[in-house]
């Protein structure tokens, strides 16, 4: 039995988390994923494993032909679009997540970008420290529009810790949830509506074809220049490039960047535009959270070593009825 992580929360110190795997006399290989990897490297990592316990590696369906014992790919986290779920399917391979193990961690720093932005909290520290007195005093976060891109289980959570900072809130779902829009005040509206009228927009959805560059040139466009903009989902959501050209020409007045469209950003025009707060995917990564996502993909792991069924599956996403592409 043979376990490859190639998680940066699941390295061999991590023996708290690793125990059960141990205790099954397992063997483990350790290959944290840089963000690219040297052409046929990963099949060359996977060519004897059993089990994954996977960071954001692209597994395509030519990766998984070079697996051959693989039976699960567990992901320390949540998204897994990186998989090819179809595929993994196909070749008998379990593709599992770690639900609600970070939600609370991505909301906590969803909110902390948005301040941080919105009060320039970045600049007033490198310009202190720099002894430089250059006071930039940034906008209130009260009595703003917030439009929230995705009332899931994270959109909600960032809803409920800003209820307490007198906004008014918009979502945007297919699947809306009215007994919670009641008691937040939440109003429910499509999608381009919703970015005419925000202030404020932040992004909690899944990355799937139908919310690929979901905010594009054209939507862009619809934002105030006033309007800032926060992504701590998934970097292709957003079209980086027109992000990169509204910034530059003043349309929108700012973003706050966890996650981008190629990770990590190397070279991209993003890093050097005006009015951004950039950070390395780490929304998700708190201390208790990153133990929690560690504990539960070693859990799965442990099953599918057993012949046991898995706790969290996911399946290959569907495409929306079209009144929910639209939204």
């Amino acid at each position: 039995m043979h376990v490859l992580s190639t998680s940066m929360l699941v390295p061999p110190t991590n023996a708290e988390a690793l125990a059960p795997l141990r205790a099954l006399g397992a063997t483990f290989a350790y290959s944290p994923y840089p963000g690219r990897r040297p052409p046929g490297e990963l099949a060359t990592l996977l060519y004897d494993a059993d089990v994954m316990l996977a960071s954001n590696d692209p597994m395509t369906a030519a990766v998984l032909e070079q697996a051959p014992r693989l039976k699960l790919i567990a992901r320390v986290g949540v998204g897994y679009d990186t998989v090819d779920v179809e595929a993994a399917r196909r070749r008998g391979i379990a593709v599992t997540v770690t639900p609600g193990a970070n939600e609370h961690a991505v909301a906590d720093y969803t909110l902390a970008s948005m301040l941080a932005l919105l009060r320039n909290v970045v600049h007033n520290h490198i310009t202190t420290a720099a002894n430089q007195w250059d006071r930039r005093a940034g906008v209130d976060l009260s009595g703003k529009t917030v439009g929230i891109v995705g009332l899931g289980r994270i959109g909600k959570l960032v809803a409920r810790r800003l209820a307490g900072f007198d906004v008014r809130l918009l979502a945007t779902d297919p699947y809306p949830d009215a007994a919670f829009a009641s008691e937040y005040g939440i109003r429910y509206m499509p999608l381009d509506d919703l970015l005419a009228a925000a202030d404020i927009v932040t992004f909690h959805v899944l990355l799937t074809p139908e919310t690929r560059h979901l905010l594009n040139a054209r939507r862009l466009a619809l934002l105030k220049p006033t309007a800032f903009v926060v992504n701590t989902c998934r970097g292709p959501v957003i079209d980086e490039r027109a992000l990169d050209a509204a910034l530059r020409a003043g349309r929108i007045a700012g973003a706050a960047l966890d996650v981008f469209e190629e990770e990590p950003p190397i070279g991209s025009p993003i890093l050097t535009a005006p009015n951004v707060l950039l950070s390395p995917h780490i929304a998700g990564i708190s201390r208790e959270a990153a133990q929690r996502m560690a504990e539960m993909a070693v859990a799965e792991a442990v099953r599918a070593l057993q012949g046991l069924p898995p706790l969290h599956p996911v399946e290959p996403v569907p495409s929306p009825a079209p009144e929910h592409a639209a939204r």
